[in-house]
C-alpha cells in the first residue's frame, strides 16, 4: 500500500498572535524572521492583494484596502510577495493606517502556499521502475491509483535524477517506488529528487525528506541552498536555535537538508541540518 504522506505547516508562522489594526508596540518583538527592534511603531496585519515594485496593495482586517510605499521598508529578499501572503507591517508613530503611507518594514506571517496544497504538498508518481540510469529514471504509473487530474493509470515518465536528491532503498528495474519531484509532470523538466523504494515504506527512513548542496549563506534566518546543478533553495530556521547554530556554523559547507513541507514552496521549512563533508 502506497505510503500516505504528511506534512508539517510552518508551526512558527502560525503560532504568531494576530496583531490589531493600528497596535502600539514598545520593546522588541519576536517574528517570524527575528527579533527586530520596535520601539515607537505601530504595525498592522493584512493580507497581500497585489505587489508592484515598491507598491503594495493590502486588505485589512475590515475588507478595507490601502496601498504603501516600500521605498524605505526592509523586507526579507528570501519573500518575493504574492497575493494571499499574510503579513505584519510595521510603521513609525502612532495612529491608523491610510493609504499611500511608508512603512518601516513588512514581515510574512502565513506565505500563501502553507494554505495552497498546489504549493504545500510534495508531488509525487507511485508505479514500476521501467528505465534506470544515473540521470534519468522511467516510471509505469501503477493503474488504480490515480484521481483525475493526477498521474494516468498506466502512463510511463521520465524525470531527470537530481544531484541534489537522495534514493531511499535501492531503486532497480521492475521494482515499485514512489517518486517526488518538480516540474511538471510529463515535462521534460520534471526532476526527481527522491526515490522510496516499495521495501522501504514502512522504515523510519521513509519519513525523512531532504536534499544536499552547498549552504551559501544564511541571511534574515533563512538558508540558502545552492546545488550542484546551480538551483537554489531556500529554508526558514526561525524560531530553532539550534537550527539557527547549526546554519551559522556551516555556512560555506556541502550540508543535508530535511525539511518539513515542500520544496515547491518559496521558503521550505528547514527540520534538520548535516554537514556532509
Amino acid at each position: 500500500m502506497k505510503k500516505k504522506l504528511t506534512y508539517t505547516l510552518l508551526m512558527a508562522m502560525m503560532a504568531l498572535s494576530l496583531s490589531a489594526c493600528g497596535g502600539k508596540k514598545d520593546g522588541k518583538q519576536e517574528t517570524v524572521e527575528g527579533t527586530i527592534a520596535t520601539d515607537d511603531m505601530s504595525d498592522f496585519y493584512a493580507t497581500i492583494q497585489k505587489a508592484d515594485g515598491n507598491q503594495l496593495t493590502v486588505e485589512l482586517d475590515d475588507g478595507s484596502s490601502i496601498t504603501v510605499d516600500l521605498s524605505e521598508a526592509h523586507t526579507n529578499p528570501a519573500w518575493s510577495w504574492m497575493p494571499g501572503d499574510e503579513v505584519d507591517i510595521y510603521y513609525a508613530g502612532e495612529g491608523d493606517p491610510t493609504d499611500g503611507m511608508k512603512v518601516a518594514e513588512v514581515q510574512m506571517d502565513v506565505p500563501y502556499e502553507n494554505t495552497n496544497s498546489d504549493f504545500s504538498e510534495n508531488t509525487q508518481v507511485y508505479g514500476e521502475i521501467t528505465a534506470l540510469t544515473d540521470d534519468s529514471i522511467t516510471v509505469r504509473e501503477e493503474e488504480g491509483r490515480n484521481e483525475e487530474d493526477g498521474p494516468q493509470d498506466g502512463t510511463e515518465y521520465t524525470f531527470k535524477r537530481a544531484s541534489y536528491g537522495f534514493d531511499i532503498g535501492e531503486p532497480a528495474v521492475g521494482t515499485y517506488a514512489q517518486i517526488l519531484y518538480i516540474g511538471e509532470l510529463g515535462a521534460d523538466d520534471a526532476t526527481c529528487f527522491r526515490v522510496l523504494t516499495d521495501d522501504m515504506m514502512d522504515d523510519p527512513a521513509s519519513d525523512i525528506y531532504a536534499v544536499q548542496g552547498t549552504l551559501t549563506k544564511l541571511e534574515d534566518d533563512v538558508v540558502y541552498l545552492q546545488c550542484d546543478d546551480a538551483t537554489e533553495f531556500k529554508f526558514s530556521v526561525s524560531g530553532d536555535d539550534q537550527l539557527l547554530s547549526d546554519a551559522t556554523a556551516a555556512v560555506g559547507k556541502k550540508v543535508k537538508i530535511s525539511f518539513v513541507d515542500s520544496l515547491r514552496m518559496r521558503v521550505a521549512t528547514a527540520d534538520t541540518i548535516t554537514v556532509v563533508e
